[in-house]
């Protein structure tokens, strides 16, 4: 197995297809591939729509093999390099580009705020209520949960005190009372 077959196993793997694939859209995808897998950011929204025609047409699938088929990748890695972040250094620049990995994080504002409102909606019917810091029960006044609720955990909080108490001391005398008789 190449290392070329190795990482399209990764890339068209369930876990990253569920876990990354799904919950993106399709720039994105395209940005966070290009980025991974040709070593590179994408050149300009042209080049992002491009990638994703390939995968409206193609799916994951058709984008995975078009970026590993391509001349650019095969001519910068081959069948057995691991893609890299290239060209980092510009000359005429103080300092590099930052690395891919730290200015493309996994998930930005776009799967937050589909996420916010997919979010099940309390009894209300307010929507992503506990996204947008409004109050989620009803039972709760002003932030604070009900008095006997309050009560109750305050009441198990201390009878869990006493009966570690309770356990301390007679672990203690236990353990003073093995000692040998002289």
């Amino acid at each position: 197995m190449t290392t070329r077959d190795f990482i399209r196993g990764l890339l068209l793997s369930r876990k990253f297809r569920e876990g990354f694939y799904r919950c993106n859209s399709n720039y994105r995808v395209v940005e966070q591939l290009v980025g991974r897998v040709l070593g590179r950011d994408v050149h300009g929204d042209q080049e992002r729509i491009a990638w994703s025609i390939v995968i409206a047409n193609q799916g994951l699938e058709g984008l995975v093999d078009a970026l590993l088929n391509s001349p650019e990748y095969l001519e910068a890695f081959g069948t057995e390099e691991v893609p890299y972040q290239r060209s980092r250094v510009l000359a005429g620049r103080a300092q590099g580009q930052l690395p891919f990995t730290q200015k493309a994080p996994r998930y930005d504002a776009y799967w937050r705020d589909i996420s916010a409102r997919r979010a099940p909606a309390d009894p209300t019917g307010r929507a992503g209520a506990q996204f947008s810091g409004e109050q989620i029960s009803p039972a709760w006044v002003g932030g604070k949960p009900p008095k006997f609720a309050q009560t109750l955990w305050l009441a198990l909080a201390a009878i869990g005190g006493l009966e570690l108490v309770r356990i301390l001391i007679t672990t203690a005398a236990a353990m003073l009372s093995t000692g040998s008789a002289g």
